[in-house]
């Protein structure tokens, strides 16, 4: 509590030992820590999600922020004409894309469905799973 401001008997103070470069060397470690924990891997989202508006298509179907889903009809540099059903198309600015979708059209009933590839891969699992317990 009263450690640093000890006075000696000539009215002369202690010296600080040393913990100026301890600590800079503390926040340096935290500073890079938490570049790689929380920094580094956003950019890494940033850059891929830049990639991917980058190579859309006509004809991609396409979530939007808004959370519609819809096929790409023109593009036209930043903003797209996006058939959000038959018949009605929405202008969107590409930046509003945050996932391309795939069709999936596998004769199950959801023809013309959009879903992200990773709903497909799982359905086409429990599709397996179903045939094999048949």
């Amino acid at each position: 509590m009263f450690g640093k401001s000890v006075f000696l008997a000539d009215g002369a103070q202690m010296a600080p030992r040393g913990g100026g470069m301890s600590q800079l060397l503390v926040f340096a470690l935290l500073f890079v820590g938490m570049w790689f924990l929380f920094i580094a891997p956003q950019r890494k989202r940033q850059k891929q999600h830049q990639e991917m508006l980058k190579a859309l298509h006509t004809g991609d179907y396409v979530l939007l922020a808004s959370g519609l889903l819809g096929k790409i009809i023109k593009i036209k540099e930043n903003l797209l004409a996006v058939e959000i059903a038959k018949g009605v198309q929405a202008k969107v600015m590409r930046s509003s894309v945050q996932r391309v979708m795939e069709e999936l059209a596998d004769g199950d009933g959801n023809d013309g469905v959009a879903l992200a590839p990773e709903v497909i891969a799982e359905s086409k699992v429990e599709s397996r799973r179903t045939k094999l317990k048949k």
